[in-house]
């Protein structure tokens, strides 16, 4: 009965499903969409924390969500640009099944400028710091290039890079 027990242990183990990890060192590429919420931190100057919430397909990571935070910008319509008051900020990526992966995000130049319309095209570097689930261990880098637009409050960026683990 014993090495019955131990034969069906070993069979369900066999059976068992095996986390999917990434290779050594992967490309990824995506594309995500979404809106900006401004919330103002100052009532004598154009002062706003940005939260940005996205969606879209990340390779590796299939259908994501994304959530970033801009911890300071100050709008300066006089010369036609944001200034960012800090070039780092902190985001996440949201798998389908919850597994995450986390990092430090740093926009290109610390001034952006935007078109009459609202328009703003911008650069980030992303750097991945870790995550959970499949992704814990995780490391890597990116490039976001986007377009946004203050007037509607929208966004979209394209994402190339590379992810190791």
């Amino acid at each position: 009965m014993k090495d019955l027990s131990t034969i069906l242990t070993c069979i369900i183990i066999t059976l068992m499903p095996v986390p999917q990890v990434l290779a050594a060192d992967v490309p990824i590429k995506g594309h995500f969409v979404g809106n900006v919420v401004a919330t103002p931190l100052s009532i004598t100057e154009p002062l706003f924390r940005l939260e940005i919430i996205s969606s879209g397909v990340l390779s590796h990571l299939g259908k994501s969500k994304a959530k970033f935070v801009v911890p300071s910008v100050l709008f300066v319509p006089q010369s036609a640009q944001v200034a960012l008051g800090n070039l780092q900020w902190t985001g996440t990526l949201t798998a389908a099944n919850g597994d995450q992966i986390s990092g430090t995000y740093t926009f290109r130049p610390a001034s952006i400028k935007f078109g009459l319309t609202g328009d703003i095209s911008y650069q980030a570097d992303l750097k991945v710091t870790g995550g959970t689930g499949r992704f814990e261990g995780l490391s890597g880098q990116a490039l976001a290039t986007g377009k946004a637009n203050y007037i509607t409050q929208t966004f979209a960026a394209d994402v190339n890079g590379r992810l190791s683990q």
